[in-house]
């Protein structure tokens, strides 16, 4: 199975449900808190082709 790298944010709804069905789907992944860590920003919006966490 592919690596999963996961970008999170607080409080994102997106992020608690995306989480989850990995979680119910036993997939492992690296999760990256841009909050906490906000120099990744920039390298999730590249991999994302241009997306921006709202």
């Amino acid at each position: 199975m592919p690596r999963v790298v996961l970008y999170t944010k607080r409080l994102c709804p997106y992020c608690d449900r995306a989480k989850h069905l990995l979680r119910s789907k036993e997939v492992e992944w690296e999760e990256i808190d841009i909050e906490a860590d906000p120099d990744r920003h920039d390298e999730m919006v590249e991999r994302s082709g241009g997306r921006r966490a709202k």
